[in-house]
């Protein structure tokens, strides 16, 4: 047998193999988020999580702004795609004709709010979102800007228009709402826990995580437990979320009234 006839025969087998392989799940998130974390040592992160709630996520180690979102039984999208610089696009408030440019929406944002945060900057995301295969579903670019003040965990605040393939946030489960100046807030607190990319579920992770109470995070160097606080809500088909990461978790409170000032 020729060596060419012989390397196409092993290919082939190789190929039939391949089809009845498949990874494990926990091999699956762990071998996806080892891409993520390569990937975001070149200034840009891609990330897909499937978690209970849509949050904004502040990686400290990598300086960069990670979009996850909440799984959706029986619904059209499973998840989010965000990709965006670890650079700010804008070190000054983005105007209503620049947000329109980059976004589609017609918005201001606050310099400054009530409580003493100040704007600190804001990058374009590129987001989509994403059916049970993988698959790209629906595309849009999303304005997040960056809120710090001395002492206190940062604030992230999101807006992108809602896609078709998006979930209703009525539809999605640990939410309680408010309802300010006519709209209904969607409010939120999940325990974050990052891991490093070789990290494996516990049998007590893995349960936390099918209750809802607990969020996997992979690409960490070390295990670490934040607390994420959202609050989300819906006006003249946009969505918004100003949401906060911190050891002890911000009141809701805070964001409540912080939210008011944008609406």
């Amino acid at each position: 047998m020729k060596k060419d006839d012989l390397d196409l025969k092993i290919r082939k087998a190789m190929v039939e193999m391949s089809e009845d392989v498949q990874p494990s799940d926990d091999m699956f998130e762990r071998i996806k988020s080892q891409i993520e974390f390569e990937q975001s040592r070149k200034e840009k992160v891609v990330t897909m999580k499937r978690n209970r709630k849509m949050l904004k996520v502040a990686s400290v180690a990598c300086a960069l702004m990670i979009t996850t979102v909440g799984v959706y039984a029986g619904g059209k999208a499973v998840g989010y795609f965000g990709s965006s610089s670890s650079v700010y696009k804008y070190k000054e408030v983005p105007t209503i004709e620049q947000m329109e440019k980059e976004t589609g929406i017609r918005k201001a944002f606050v310099d400054k709010f009530a409580n003493g945060y100040k704007f600190d900057g804001a990058v374009i995301e590129d987001l989509n979102t994403t059916g049970s295969n993988g698959d790209t579903l629906d595309k849009t670019k999303a304005m997040n800007l960056v809120y710090k003040k001395s002492g206190s965990p940062e604030i992230f605040v999101d807006a992108h228009k809602k896609m078709p393939s998006e979930i209703a946030l009525e539809e999605q489960d640990g939410y309680r709402n408010v309802e300010v100046n006519g709209i209904k807030l969607f409010v939120s607190t999940t325990n974050m826990r990052f891991v490093p990319p070789e990290h494996e579920k516990t049998a007590e992770e893995k349960q936390l995580e099918k209750e809802g109470k607990m969020t996997i995070s992979y690409g960490s160097d070390k295990v670490e437990d934040k607390k994420s606080v959202t609050v989300a809500w819906e006006k003249d088909g946009v969505r918004y979320s100003i949401s906060s990461l911190s050891d002890e978790g911000m009141p809701e409170q805070t964001l409540i009234d912080m939210a008011e000032e944008l609406i």
